[in-house]
């Protein structure tokens, strides 16, 4: 999970470099699609014989453990490959971070907040017609989907606690979001 953190903040600080915002906000999409591509003409969408475990496979034996090999993804779970999506679903984040601190009006922020949301909420359905949506390789069909839950509860908070002023009982939910690795890194520890 640190890795798939790292990965996705070292891109999303990369890409403030650009200075144009559409090419920022296109990113994402595009990093979403290469890996999709990828998975869909080298693989199988099964949690072992997809591209993402084939590449980890190879990566794992080229550092010398053949043996560990299969005891190195825990639970089919992949990293390398799939940090092209770990950095768009950082990317996206920083979409949304983008337009809040943009100088729009507060109402339309929170428009462009839902829109985005409903867009990958939509990608995510329709790519879930190809695509099966599994977890373990961030499979486009399920980021897509879980990115536009996301970003909709961000709008929701945003018109709550940013246009409606509601801010009081909120400081668990600001405690969790200014210590979300501090708190992952405790529950870890006793998981």
């Amino acid at each position: 999970t640190l890795q798939a953190i790292a990965s996705g903040y070292l891109v999303s600080a990369l890409a403030l470099l650009v200075p144009a915002r559409s090419v920022r906000f296109a990113l994402p999409f595009v990093l979403a699609g290469v890996y999709t591509l990828l998975l869909e003409l080298f693989g199988d969408m099964t949690p072992t014989g997809n591209f993402a475990q084939i590449v980890e496979q190879k990566f794992v034996r080229a550092l010398g453990f053949p043996e560990g090999a299969q005891a190195y993804a825990t639970g089919n779970y992949t990293w390398l490959l799939t940090s092209l999506m770990f950095a768009a679903m950082a990317l996206w984040g920083s979409c949304c971070t983008e337009i809040v601190r943009s100088r729009l009006p507060q109402g339309r922020r929170a428009m462009a907040l839902f829109a985005l949301a409903a867009a990958l909420t939509a990608i995510g359905f329709t790519a879930q017609i190809w695509i099966a949506p599994v977890k373990q390789i961030f499979a486009l069909s399920f980021t897509a989907r879980s990115m536009g839950v996301c970003i909709a509860a961000l709008g929701v908070l945003y018109v709550v606690t940013d246009i409606w002023k509601l801010r009081r009982g909120w400081w668990l939910v600001t405690l969790f979001g200014q210590c979300a690795l501090a708190c992952y890194v405790i529950r870890s520890g006793f998981g």
